[in-house]
């Protein structure tokens, strides 16, 4: 069954994968970087299926064109058919034929193929190149123009812009934020995921924010109805949100702690851990938007 790769079909298991031509071709130098010739032969008897004495001659001979090598029981099991009665031979390696079709379907199948797909995030590997090519024509139909995303976003270069919306329509965060740099947008990729989405610019991050009285009592203040609290917190929270000011967000902190009692759970905290805290109760998003 087919698997979904940015909205397009990709093989889901080694038949549907040699039946895809132009992609087992990337597949089978992949198989032969990362698991040797032999596994490419064992690739190669999957494709041509052979029967009866085929099997010894084309695969198995030790001077078969496409040679694999077996060992342990299913070594002593060829050994044991080919010193037998020649005229036995043929229907003994039609069953080691399906034996082997099996083993290697499910070296493919449960090994090989997902690793094959996790390249497709090393960069200028053959299957990053074709996903690239695939976000390249898709990217703007999810995301908007590429000169309009670059003005929401406050950027200049265009072509840099246009790598991060390939980058983040592939998934592919690492790349997005090495993206982010080139551009001179200041946001990693997850936020700048965010903005391109909702079409809007970046801002220092105050539609994230969801600090109200009720999640100061969550997270543990006391002080929840004085409203210049809930205010300094929202300022902490903002700053610590914006690239260019999150250095001052922990001093402001220490002004949130002067407004709740010294009996506060509050006062024990440092402000790393005040905004794990702030987190895990849903305040403001996960840690990987903040830069």
């Amino acid at each position: 069954m087919p698997i979904k790769l940015l909205g397009e079909n990709f093989p889901g298991n080694v038949d549907e994968m040699l039946a895809n031509r132009a992609l087992s071709v990337v597949f089978n130098t992949f198989v032969i970087k990362t698991a040797g010739p032999n596994a490419a032969a064992k690739l190669s008897f999957i494709d041509e299926n052979p029967k009866g004495y085929k099997i010894y001659t084309e695969f198995l001979a030790p001077d078969a064109s496409t040679r694999i090598q077996l060992d342990g029981q299913l070594k002593g099991a060829l050994d044991k058919i080919m010193a037998g009665a020649q005229s036995e031979a043929a229907s003994k390696l039609d069953v080691m034929g399906r034996v082997l079709n099996k083993e290697f379907r499910d070296l493919f199948n449960k090994r090989l193929l997902g690793a094959f797909y996790d390249t497709r995030f090393e960069k200028g590997s053959p299957l990053n190149k074709i996903c690239r090519k695939i976000a390249d024509k898709k990217c703007e139909s999810r995301y908007g123009k590429v000169g309009v995303v670059t003005e929401r976003l406050g950027g200049t270069n265009k072509a840099a812009v246009k790598d991060i919306m390939i980058s983040l329509y592939m998934d592919d965060e690492v790349e997005a934020t090495n993206a982010c740099k080139k551009s001179g947008i200041k946001w990693k990729a997850f936020l700048i995921k965010d903005a391109i989405r909702e079409q809007k610019g970046l801002s220092a991050g105050a539609d994230l924010v969801k600090m109200d009285a009720k999640k100061l009592v969550i997270c543990g203040f006391e002080n929840v109805n004085d409203t210049s609290l809930l205010k300094l917190m929202k300022q902490m929270i903002e700053l610590q949100m914006d690239y260019n000011t999150r250095k001052k967000a922990p001093k402001v902190f220490e002004q949130v702690k002067k407004k709740e009692p010294k009996t506060s759970p509050i006062q024990k905290l440092k402000f790393d851990a005040m905004i794990k805290l702030l987190i895990s109760k849903g305040a403001i998003p996960d840690r990987k938007y903040v830069v």
